[in-house]
C-alpha cells in the first residue's frame, strides 16, 4: 500500500490476544503460533527491500509478543522511519512496558475500542476491565511523550 511518496508495510506478527472479542475476524487463527523472531525479521527486511518507510505492526494483539520491543528496534535499525502499533492498548497500562516500546522506536499507537463506554467495550471484548485498562494505557503513552 502506498501513502503518498511513503510506502507502508503491514506485518501481522501473530494471532495471540489478551481479549476474546465476539466480533474478532482472527479468532479462528488464535491457536496458530506467532511468527518466529527470525521469520518476523526476514519479513521486516522484505518490507525495507520494497523501500517501505512506514511499518504497521498488527495481529492478533502484537503486545502479546515478548520480543515486540526488539522487533521495533530491529525495524528502526533497518531503516523504517515511522512505526505504527495497532493495539487494544491493554498492555500499555504498564508504564514500564509502554516506555520500552516508545524507546524501541514505536512512533504511533492506534487503539481499537469497541464502544464509547466500559459496558459496551468490555462486553464485546469479553474481558472485564479492558476499557479502563486501555484508557489508562493511553494515559501512560501520553506521559512518555
Amino acid at each position: 500500500m502506498s501513502v503518498g511518496e511513503n510506502k507502508s508495510y503491514t506485518l501481522k506478527v501473530g494471532f495471540y490476544c489478551n481479549n476474546n472479542c465476539i466480533s474478532c475476524s482472527e479468532s479462528h487463527r488464535k491457536p496458530w503460533d506467532d511468527l518466529s523472531a527470525e521469520k518476523a525479521k526476514a519479513l521486516l527486511d522484505e518490507g525495507r527491500n520494497r523501500e517501505s518507510k512506514t511499518l504497521v505492526l498488527t495481529g492478533g494483539e502484537p503486545t502479546m509478543r515478548p520480543d515486540l520491543p526488539a522487533l521495533a528496534e530491529y525495524a528502526k535499525k533497518t531503516g523504517y522511519e515511522y512505526i505504527v502499533l495497532q493495539t487494544n492498548g491493554r498492555m500499555l497500562y504498564y508504564r514500564n512496558y509502554c516506555e520500552r516500546l516508545v524507546n524501541a522506536g514505536i512512533d504511533c499507537f492506534m487503539f481499537g475500542f469497541h464502544g464509547t463506554n466500559a459496558k459496551t467495550h468490555d462486553f464485546i471484548s469479553q474481558c472485564s476491565g479492558a476499557f479502563e485498562q486501555a484508557l489508562q494505557g493511553g494515559e501512560e503513552h501520553k506521559a512518555t511523550q
